[in-house]
């Protein structure tokens, strides 16, 4: 069950987006993103309450606002 997730490591995956159902980790506390072509974050990713490190270095532009 990947809902208990706590910690997602996707570096080097080229990836140019995040599926809008992220926020359903809902246990996960560390996503490190660095290194793929993100150019932005689903605004879902701020419902990850537990979220305590987000690394990436990408090509962000906008992060979404936190709720």
């Amino acid at each position: 069950d990947l809902t208990e997730l706590e910690e997602l490591d996707l570096p080097d995956n080229y990836l140019e987006e995040l599926p809008t159902s992220i926020n359903k980790l809902k246990n996960l506390k560390t996503l490190r993103l660095d290194e793929n072509q993100l150019r932005d974050l689903p605004q879902a990713i701020a419902e990850l309450s537990n979220l305590t490190l987000l690394s990436g270095s990408n090509q962000l532009s906008v992060l979404p606002p936190r709720n």
